[in-house]
């Protein structure tokens, strides 16, 4: 029961803190899946399963380019066909 309480803390810290900062856009390695339907619903894009350089791949995200297949996480690609998640080379 703690554990729960402590878990709904810290996601309801976690909405607060994007909601504070404005933010559009998530780009992660992983994100548990009640969390990502919780940012969803606040519409805040997530790009997930991204690995590699941080300032290599923001500095893509940034010049407006589209975060490609290089940057996903190994085995993910089919996870993301799968729910439909657009991919890009």
């Amino acid at each position: 029961m703690i554990w729960m309480v402590c878990l709904a803390t810290w996601i309801k810290h976690i909405l607060d803190i994007l909601k504070e900062n404005q933010i559009d856009v998530i780009i992660d390695g992983m994100i548990n899946n009640v969390l990502r339907m919780m940012i969803e619903a606040m519409n805040i894009k997530i790009i997930s399963f991204v690995y590699g350089e941080t300032n290599e791949i923001l500095n893509t995200f940034n010049n407006g380019n589209i975060i490609c297949k290089k940057y996903f996480l190994p085995g993910t690609c089919r996870y993301r066909k799968r729910f439909g998640k657009k991919l890009n080379n």
